[in-house]
């Protein structure tokens, strides 16, 4: 349990700026005495973990030794090609994102990424040939929840009903692949 715990402390850390070492306890439910022997263990074994005391202090990581996607087991890996390696080839700031990825990936990940690339394609249109780009509309949600900003929406109820909707963007669920709006 302890290896896990460790790896748990990095993860936390490359995630969080600044963590105290109560927080850190009160993750794992040990003591804090134990999350300073833990820390102890990670610096001997190489990892730059820096302290300062006081207000505004705590505990991080040292930037230039975070993790690297290589500290990935196999089953983490391939979730993380599963979803960057299928990207629209249209859309720049996703290939420039999937391909930093795949830049950090060992060398067997790297292979199924590039399998997984080859043999996808996105295609934004129905059945029909309509275009229907939900992920621009996903970013736009996103971006307005991230900002906590108010949006307009074209409203449309099932019985045809239409009307335009100020929205106050919540969360975002995602069910059985389609995603829906929380909100007010």
């Amino acid at each position: 349990m302890k290896h896990y715990r460790l790896l748990g402390i990095l993860l936390l850390l490359e995630n969080n700026p600044v963590m105290t070492a109560k927080a850190i306890s009160e993750h794992f439910e040990v003591s804090v005495r134990t999350i300073y022997r833990d820390l102890d263990v990670l610096s001997e074994a190489g990892y730059s973990i820096v302290t300062e005391s006081g207000k505004g202090g705590g505990i991080s990581l040292q930037y230039n030794k975070r993790l690297r996607l290589s500290a990935m087991d196999k089953s983490e890996l391939l979730k993380v090609v599963e979803h960057f390696a299928i990207f629209d080839k249209n859309d720049q700031l996703s290939e420039n994102l999937a391909l930093k990825i795949r830049g950090q990936l060992p060398d067997d990940a790297r292979l199924v990424f590039d399998r997984m690339r080859e043999a996808s394609l996105v295609d934004k249109s129905n059945w029909y040939g309509i275009s229907n780009d939900r992920e621009q509309f996903l970013s736009l949600i996103q971006e307005s929840i991230i900002n906590e900003l108010k949006v307009i929406m074209d409203y449309k109820s099932g019985t045809g009903y239409t009307a335009d909707r100020i929205v106050w963007p919540l969360g975002i669920v995602k069910k059985v692949g389609q995603n829906y709006l929380v909100g007010y």
